[in-house]
C-alpha cells in the first residue's frame, strides 16, 4: 500500500508530516509513504501587504483541493491553524497524541550580562512580538499593561 501525504513546505509542516509518516509506518509495516510538498496561498502571501488580510483558509485550501482531487491521500496541517469551516468532502482527524502545549517566552538579551530576560522582568508597558490572538489574550490576562506587535 502507498500513501501520499500533502503538506506545506515549512519546517514545522514537514516535521509534522514526518511524524505522521513514522506513526503510519509503525502501525502498518511495509506501507510506503510519500510526502508531497505543497505551496498554499498563505505561503505565497507571506511578506506581502496581502498577508495582513489573510485568513486561516489561505493555509489549507490547496491541501483540501489535493485531497478531494486525489493528488494526495491525506494532508497534514497544524490543528490550531485550521478554520472552523472546511471543505465538506474532507474530515478533520487527529492522528497523533498531543505533545506539550506549553508556549515559550524568549526574552531579549540583557546588554550587560548577555542573559535573556525572563517574562517577569519585562518592563511596564513592555513590547511583545506575537501574532497569535490566543497568546496575546493569555499574556494580557497576566499583564494588561503589555503592548504587542
Amino acid at each position: 500500500m502507498k500513501l501520499r501525504i500533502g503538506t506545506r513546505r515549512s519546517t514545522l509542516s514537514m516535521v509534522q508530516a514526518e511524524l505522521v509518516m513514522s506513526a503510519l509506518k509503525s502501525v502498518q509495516p511495509g506501507i510506503t509513504v510519500e510526502i508531497v510538498e505543497m505551496s498554499t496561498m498563505g505561503d505565497r502571501k507571506q511578506g506581502t501587504p496581502a498577508a495582513s488580510r489573510g485568513e486561516k483558509r489561505d493555509w489549507i485550501h490547496e491541501l483540501e483541493l489535493a485531497v478531494t482531487d486525489g493528488s494526495v491521500d491525506l494532508a497534514v496541517h497544524s490543528g490550531k491553524d485550521v478554520p472552523a469551516l472546511f471543505d465538506s468532502q474532507t474530515e478533520l482527524l487527529p492522528l497523533l497524541k498531543r505533545a506539550s502545549a506549553f508556549d515559550v517566552f524568549i526574552g531579549k538579551r540583557d546588554e550587560e550580562s548577555g542573559i535573556r530576560i525572563p517574562f517577569n522582568a519585562v518592563p511596564e508597558e513592555g513590547l511583545i512580538g506575537c501574532a497569535s490572538l490566543r497568546r496575546r489574550a493569555q499574556l494580557l490576562r497576566l499583564r494588561p499593561d503589555l503592548k504587542f506587535r
